[in-house]
């Protein structure tokens, strides 16, 4: 894991409602998490700006899981950012 903790930082690939309930979910249970949000008017960006980038490299570096939220991402955006995720994991290591 690349956190400091000894839980893994969820990261979440999305900004709807499905994420919201999400990120809100993990903080009831202290767990710590971070949103890749492409809208700065989402509700995550709004609610939990410190948790939320539109960069997908610091998303990655921030993230050891991940999951996905996919109401507002095509198929081919969502590949892309999965080719994307697995350079930079073969970069970093």
């Amino acid at each position: 894991m690349t956190n400091r903790a000894q839980t893994p930082v969820v990261g979440i690939l999305g900004d709807g409602q499905l994420a919201l309930m999400l990120a809100d979910a993990l903080q009831k249970l202290k767990l710590d998490f971070y949103c890749y949000s492409t809208n700065e008017r989402s509700s995550m960006e709004l609610i939990y700006p410190q948790q939320t980038t539109s960069d997908l490299e610091t998303f990655r570096a921030r993230c050891d899981v991940f999951t996905l939220e996919n109401e507002f991402f095509t198929a081919e955006e969502l590949q892309n950012m999965l080719n994307e995720l697995k350079s930079m994991r073969n970069l970093i290591g």
